[in-house]
């Protein structure tokens, strides 16, 4: 897309410089060009997103413009719900499935006016067999998952937003390995009805964008009650100007087991903030090792019991990996997942105490680039913890490594201090100013790699 940034091209539409259908164009155009190397898209609604885009220049001609979002094409995870747009969860048990209503969160952007071009590739049930997609960075290269096609989408440009969800990892990795912004909100910021569930007791919104702006942006239009999520609530926004914190915890924990660029990746925003006059500690915890296992084992039982029926009728419909992860779900015992719950319960009061008074974490947002393979999703080991915890995260592309593929450096925030996150996140991405170069793929748009 030639307008990259979903703050941007929201701009262009409210200046009336370019139109809903133009931007739609470029992202067609995109798909075009790009869509048989990157493989991103599980479905493209031509006729739909023309549909909606049409519509919404007719509001602006009338001056009538729903919100920021009016006319903005976006991308949706293939685990959401679209009504009259095939949604197949990523999994050929459901290769024909077209919902009949939208998920809470596509129903609050179609309000907003935004113009829905498709469903990005999924993860099979947002898990860990590996999709289609197609790092952009690099076409040998795993996307990360579960959310590959969001992740991809935006990275080369056929999109400036989309939605995806995180379980374990699924956001802040693939936004890492694919050099583009991945925000997850705190719990019950954007509602999850409609999403098919991985574990409900974890699952979140992710969300997609160039910049920290794009997600703040995006994330307005998902917020709202969703009565049938239990966790959801009305929240208001208040969001405040760019700031840098003024306190700041690198997890030590975690960046002594990502690769040397990775580390590297963390400790120049921590002396950026050491720099700009943040106090920053380093923290090593023995908890998290245990807090990684008590996510697993919660998730493997939830992921188990949500699929206990459909598995017991079409164990052939699995694909290897999420089928062991079923099949280990089902041997957790209820005491064990009773004992999990606990953890975690108590787990989250005691890293908010430990860690009170200190505004951010610092974090790497993946181990390291994105593998050369294209069996895998990667280690979702850097994206537990927040997830876990119930705690907002973001992730920023902040440097290249040796081979050129982008680092992200994931931020975590207070539970529900995800306006201040927003704000830390703005600064840094400002005070760095990394700016990616165009992508290889773009330029050459070389035959796909087998």
């Amino acid at each position: 897309m030639s307008e990259r940034s979903l703050v941007r091209a929201s701009e262009l539409l409210a200046g009336r410089r370019a139109s809903a259908t133009e931007l739609l164009d470029d992202a067609l155009g995109a798909i075009d060009r790009f869509e048989n190397l990157v493989h991103a898209w599980a479905t493209v609604d031509h006729e739909g997103a023309r549909a909606a885009a049409t519509a919404a220049d007719e509001r602006t001609a009338r001056g009538e413009r729903r919100s920021a979002l009016d006319g903005v094409p976006l991308g949706i995870k293939d685990l959401i719900d679209t009504a009259g747009i095939r949604t197949t969860y990523g999994s050929p048990l459901f290769a024909d499935h077209v919902p009949t209503r939208d998920a809470h969160v596509v129903a609050a952007l179609r309000r907003a006016g935004a113009v829905i071009v498709g469903k990005t590739v999924s993860t099979e049930f947002a898990t860990f067999d590996p999709p289609a997609t197609r790092n952009p960075w690099n076409l040998a290269h795993t996307p990360g998952g579960s959310s590959s096609g969001s992740a991809a989408a935006v990275a080369s440009a056929m999109v400036p937003g989309a939605v995806g969800s995180q379980t374990g990892g699924s956001t802040i990795r693939p936004a890492s390995y694919c050099g583009v912004v991945g925000y997850m909100p705190s719990p019950g910021w954007a509602g999850r009805s409609g999403v098919y569930p991985c574990s409900w007791s974890l699952d979140r919104a992710g969300l997609f964008g160039t910049s920290v702006g794009d997600v703040s942006l995006l994330l307005d239009g998902c917020l709202g009650e969703d009565r049938a999520d239990p966790i959801s609530r009305s929240v208001r926004r208040e969001p405040s100007s760019p700031a840098l914190p003024h306190s700041a915890v690198v997890l030590s924990s975690l960046v002594v087991q990502a690769m040397p660029a990775m580390r590297r990746a963390v400790q120049s925003v921590a002396d950026l903030l050491v720099g700009a006059g943040t106090r920053v500690e380093s923290v090593a915890s023995d908890d998290i090792g245990v807090a990684h296992a008590a996510h697993m084992t919660v998730m493997r039982a939830e992921i188990a019991s949500v699929h206990a029926d459909q598995y017991a009728r079409h164990p052939d419909g699995y694909g290897p990996r999420i089928t062991e992860m079923i099949e280990s779900g089902r041997r957790v015992s209820a005491g064990d997942y009773l004992r999990a719950l606990r953890y975690r319960a108590r787990f989250r009061r005691e890293f908010a105490d430990t860690n009170q008074g200190f505004e951010v974490l610092l974090a790497p947002a993946a181990v390291g680039a994105a593998e050369a393979s294209h069996d895998t999703v990667g280690e979702p080991l850097m994206n537990l913890l927040a997830t876990f915890a119930g705690l907002p995260a973001i992730s920023i592309p902040v440097a290249l490594d040796e081979s050129g593929l982008p680092l992200g450096v994931q931020l975590i925030g207070a539970q529900d201090g995800d306006e201040r996150l927003l704000a830390i996140a703005a600064a840094i991405e400002e005070r760095l100013g990394f700016r990616r170069p165009q992508l290889p793929m773009v330029r050459t748009e070389a035959p796909s790699p087998d």
